[in-house]
């Protein structure tokens, strides 16, 4: 995979992941304003802390998260190594079709 493609996917899954992390961060936020409704510095503070934390969460989301989602050990999850070869089960699967190294195609639809 290229370098760009590598970014792409990291990216993605960084925003996927700020989506419940910053969720999460509002539900905590809600609870702790509502239990302290009478201070307002309390509440400030605790809504400042939720708006830092959301912004700190996504640069070490991006550093923490895997840099392939669908890879593993060098093959992505339809059986092609990243160079574009036949994984090591002698197969690839596109969409609803296995290709085997002989290049036979054994579909896998029951319809066909």
């Amino acid at each position: 995979m290229s370098t760009l493609t590598l970014f792409a996917d990291r990216l993605c899954q960084t925003l996927l992941h700020s989506l419940w992390q910053t969720l999460t961060i509002v539900i905590v936020v809600s609870i702790v304003a509502r239990l302290v409704q009478r201070r307002a510095e309390i509440a400030y503070a605790v809504s400042m802390a939720g708006l830092v934390a959301a912004v700190v969460c996504m640069p070490v989301t991006f550093v923490l998260v895997s840099p392939a989602f669908s890879q593993l050990d060098g093959i992505n999850m339809a059986g092609v190594d990243t160079d574009g070869e036949v994984g090591g089960d002698g197969a690839a699967v596109r969409g609803d079709r296995a290709v085997l190294q002989s290049g036979d195609v054994v579909s896998e639809s029951p319809c066909e």
